[in-house]
């Protein structure tokens, strides 16, 4: 059957044009509920959108009238459904900023050429920042119109639930609310507010006759200046040297004084600050979209963020007194040991988990996760009332499954596939290999089949081994000592 938004996508280009339709193709899904299809005529292409969240759908095409109507580059409305569900866009083409950053790692440089596309990227940004906010219409924002505490709070809180708490951070809830609202209230200590284009992120900049274009600027609201600069050199998966961000921090400063006669106070200084901001924001997104959510890119990207913002907190002091909230930053990103440093040898992780209460663990090392053992089926001592409150740690839960030879049979199993696994992966010169042991609390048979491979591991392989018992907080780190030279 042909797909519904297909059909009305087709219907609303043929009422708005004379172009006959010759295919529509659905693009590759990104991490919102809008769906994107290409439509193709004789010698035309334009963007159709799919979005079920209408006031979404009104302010972005509200928004995208108005930047066009100043001669901005974004994409220009050619229709619009009467559902306000479909609207169909220009075609900016494949071609994202996001891939010019992808080729200088390739290469391992940053070139000339690509510092000017980010000029010119800056540029553009500032003309949205300072000229959009005299044309847009904020009472069509979404979700709200300004950048203030009541939308701050929300991406800390975001940060608290599907960050902090979901990787089992040990905090006060009470102090760690008192520094949010600290670090909200130096947020907006200036009063200068322009348009706040909210994600402007290389993937939301297309290339097209060598301009920068821009899209998805739907979370726009009247705010500081300093938060998109943040976002653009900030972003994770960029990683634009040092060095070439304090040029472009320069430029960004120079560019706005000398086209639109600004100059913001200690606009560096708070500068700093909004990166704060931008990163924690980004990672209460990558918790979401990874931990909870289980997308791949999310849980690829987490690690590179943790780094990102501990290499931040280590370069810049918090330009406010936040004691707990420096405790959960510091928390969530500390330095890696330098047992866990060494590349020389393979990495293992090994988890216990509850499939009822926290889900598979995400793997950090970016390979995508690896096996899964489902201990469910095995003899479950939670359920007498003298193993309450112990765990497979414990001596009297080995015991008990030393009485039972559905875990020897199960374990045997288990050795086989990993022995096999961690010589390949030695031969083969890998240096991460993830196993995790999942049954319904978490507490019993997958933490003592996480310690028994550990340990038949240990006896048998000149690794290191991570291992991680989610339900009881528990993390620590085991390596055969370094042989002795003669």
């Amino acid at each position: 059957m042909k797909d519904i938004h297909i059909q009305n996508l087709q219907k609303l280009i043929c009422e708005h044009t004379n172009n006959d339709v010759c295919k529509i193709e659905p693009l590759p899904k990104s991490g919102s509920d809008r769906l994107y299809y290409r439509i193709y005529s004789n010698d035309k292409t334009w963007i159709g959108v799919y979005n079920p969240n209408k006031e979404e759908n009104i302010c972005f095409i509200d928004y995208a009238n108005a930047l066009s109507s100043i001669n901005l580059n974004v994409p220009s409305i050619i229709a619009v459904d009467s559902s306000l569900l479909y609207y169909i866009t220009s075609d900016l083409g494949n071609q994202d900023f996001h891939a010019f950053f992808l080729d200088a790692h390739k290469q391992k440089a940053f070139p000339e050429a690509l510092v000017s596309k980010c000029k010119q990227a800056i540029d553009g940004l500032i003309d949205i920042q300072v000229k959009g906010n005299d044309v847009v219409d904020y009472s069509k924002a979404f979700p709200i119109d300004t950048f203030n505490k009541r939308s701050i709070m929300w991406d800390l809180n975001y940060f608290k639930y599907y960050m902090v708490k979901a990787k089992s951070i040990q905090f006060n809830e009470n102090r760690l609310e008192d520094d949010f609202n600290t670090f909200a209230d130096w947020l907006l200590k200036d009063n200068d507010l322009y348009f706040m284009y909210r994600d402007f992120q290389s993937r939301n900049i297309m290339w097209k006759d060598n301009q920068p274009w821009f899209i998805d600027f739907q979370g726009g609201r009247k705010g500081p200046l300093q938060y998109d600069l943040a976002s653009f050199l900030n972003q994770v998966s960029a990683n634009i040297p040092e060095d070439i961000k304090d040029e472009l921090i320069d430029y960004y400063t120079h560019s706005l004084n000398e086209r639109y006669n600004l100059q913001p106070k200690n606009f560096k200084e708070r500068y700093y600050g909004f990166v704060l901001f931008r990163l924690i924001q980004v990672l209460g997104a990558y918790g979401f979209r990874g931990l909870y959510e289980k997308k791949p890119h999310f849980l690829k990207s987490l690690q590179p963020a943790l780094e990102k913002l501990r290499e931040h907190i280590k370069q810049h002091q918090l330009p406010f007194d936040a004691p707990e909230l420096y405790n959960v930053l510091t928390s969530l990103c500390p330095e890696k040991t330098d047992l866990y440093k060494n590349e020389d040898k393979l990495n293992v992780t090994i988890t216990s988990f509850s499939f009822l209460r926290s889900g598979i663990p995400s793997d950090t090392s970016n390979n995508g996760g690896g096996f899964v053992f489902d201990c469910r089926f095995l003899p479950n001592p939670g359920r007498y009332q003298e193993y309450k409150e112990s765990t497979g740690r414990d001596q009297d839960v080995i015991e008990f499954f030393h009485k039972h030879k559905e875990l020897d049979m199960f374990l045997k199993d288990i050795y086989s596939i990993a022995e096999k696994a961690v010589e390949n992966y030695i031969e083969r010169k890998f240096t991460h290999l993830m196993f995790n042991f999942g049954c319904t609390g978490g507490q019993h048979r997958s933490v003592y089949c996480a310690e028994q491979l550990t340990k038949h591991l240990m006896e048998k392989y000149n690794v290191i081994i991570k291992v991680e018992h989610v339900m009881q907080s528990i993390s620590y780190i085991v390596s055969q000592p370094k042989p002795k030279l003669s």
